[in-house]
């Protein structure tokens, strides 16, 4: 650099010109290992919250915020506001009954609760504080937050009250079929307009698997389309 600059001296035209970050980065935001990994796994676990994708990778909240943000202004995910937090997911792909449901079920102490509903039908609240080693007040507040959203139901039976899981998944599961196998137009032509190249690589009806390219850089993503699959016990 230093000889450049003594031979622009006497060749001002030469002066070199460094790179602005602009011309440094590459032309598509998904061009980010990171970015790349928060939106695989918004796509595998819609209406996650801001938290969760951090602890999931490690990443710092700001960081993870900077990067939700990069993502939301080209149009690969949108926000939701449920409660007193938001939550994420592919942008245009649910409606809001299922941001609604799945923004419940992805907090893990309630997804661990519904899980084992799901898994013993008919269990009671002390079998099930005993089984997840929780507090019996936070299992009685979960069990009326999914009573609530009508995922579960209880009966009484003697001195105990039963709890089920409702048929609202399996019909929730059913009702998106048809819109995710759409919706994975949407993706490629978003993907286009970011300035990568998608090369479908597989597709099946539960993930699609592609490639994409943008300058020299490339790299494989796989995007799942089934939000309520691990539900499906």
């Amino acid at each position: 650099m230093l000889k450049e600059l003594k031979k622009s001296i006497l060749r001002p035209d030469k002066l070199p010109h460094p790179k602005s970050e602009k011309e440094k980065e590459p032309t598509s935001i998904l061009m980010n290992e990171k970015r790349q990994k928060i939106l695989q796994h918004i796509f595998k676990f819609p209406c996650i919250h801001l938290h969760g994708i951090a602890r999931n990778f490690g990443f710092s909240i700001n960081a993870t915020r900077w990067h939700i943000r990069k993502l939301k202004h080209v149009g690969y995910i949108d926000e939701f506001n449920l409660g007193h937090r938001k939550v994420y997911f592919p942008n245009k792909s649910l409606s809001d009954v299922d941001i609604k449901i799945l923004g419940v079920l992805n907090d893990k102490k309630i997804e661990e609760l519904y899980t084992e509903i799901l898994k013993i039908p008919g269990i009671t609240q002390k079998e099930l504080y005993e089984r997840l080693n929780k507090k019996q007040s936070t299992i009685a507040d979960n069990l009326a937050l999914l009573e609530n959203h009508k995922l579960i139901n209880s009966r009484k039976d003697g001195l105990y009250r039963r709890y089920y899981a409702t048929s609202i998944i399996t019909n929730r599961e059913k009702a998106t079929r048809k819109p995710m196998k759409k919706y994975r137009r949407f993706l490629i032509q978003t993907l286009e307009r970011d300035g990568v190249e998608p090369e479908i690589l597989r597709s099946t009806d539960k993930n699609f698997h592609i490639r994409i390219r943008s300058g020299k850089g490339k790299s494989e993503l796989i995007f799942y389309f089934t939000p309520y699959d691990r539900f499906m016990i």
